[in-house]
Order: structure tokens, then sequence, then C-alpha cells
């Protein structure tokens, strides 16, 4: 598919070879992308936890757009891994009870601990060269924290004074 796309842009802009390297790669990354969440939707369909899935999807994508981190070796790695790794993640609230605070509290107090010591995290390919970057995705990271934990706590408490 990336190669009917790109002889077409090549067709019909006047493009050299470095511009289609880039709109290949481009191209390729959309649709890795694409099969990606597409494996994800497709196993949290089969497991009955999209809804639940596609949060933890959301959440995680948030987080790591500002904080970064480590990287599959291959597109098809990442694809696996997504689709095990986020549906799985989808049953803890469908089909575990929380019945504390402490449930919900220790992956937040983890998720900031994490970004605190390591957003953002170098990857591959991507050197964080730039300080007022780095400052900025890591300030961008601790408000994401904030802001998913505030709502999961809120999700919480709503779903305790409803039972």
């Amino acid at each position: 598919m990336d190669k009917i796309i790109v002889n077409y842009l090549k067709k019909n802009l006047d493009i050299n070879n470095d511009q289609e390297q880039i709109v290949k790669f481009a191209v390729q990354l959309i649709e890795n992308t694409i099969t990606s969440i597409g494996a994800v939707i497709l196993v949290s369909l089969l497991l009955g936890n999209l809804q639940e899935t596609m949060i933890v999807l959301g959440s995680s994508v948030c987080m790591r757009l500002a904080a970064g981190g480590p990287h599959c070796s291959t597109s098809l790695r990442c694809t696996l891994a997504g689709a095990l790794v986020f549906p799985v993640l989808g049953f803890i609230p469908k089909y575990i009870q929380l019945q504390s605070y402490s449930f919900i509290l220790f992956p937040i107090v983890v998720s900031f601990l994490s970004i605190v010591k390591y957003a953002p995290a170098e990857a591959p390919g991507k050197p964080l060269t730039n300080p007022e970057y780095n400052k900025k995705m890591y300030r961008i990271s601790i408000i994401l924290v904030v802001l998913i934990s505030v709502l999961s706590l809120s999700l919480f408490v709503n779903q305790k004074m409803f039972q």
C-alpha cells in the first residue's frame, strides 16, 4: 500500500529522492499506527473490553508523546505488544472491584515517580539535545500525570458513590 501512495505522490508532485524517502517513511509510519491501533481494537472487541482498553490506550499515548520512552525493535513487535498489553490492562477496571483508594493511588504514585525520574526518555534515533525542549516535555509529562490522576480518582469516587 505504501508503494502505491508514494508512487502516486511522486508522479503527481515534483519531489526529489530525499523528499520521496521522507514521504515513504511518513506513509509507513501512518500504516503502522493504523495497523497497531486496529490490532488493539480487534483484540479488545474479542475480549469485550473495548471502552476500557481505549481509555488505557489514550492515557498511554498522551504520556508517551510527552515523556518518550523505549521502542520495540520492529513494527510487528510493537503491534503485537500493543495488541496484548493494552487489552490486558483494560481488564483491570472492568473485572477488579476497586475497594480502596490504595488500589488507585499505587499506579498514580508509580506513574508520577517514573515521570520524575525518567522523563523525557531518549529513544534511538531521537536524542534529547535541547535542554529547553526537555524541560518543556518534563513539565507537560507532570501535568498529564496530574490530569490523568485527577480523572482516575474522579471516576473511582464516582463509582463508589453509585454502588
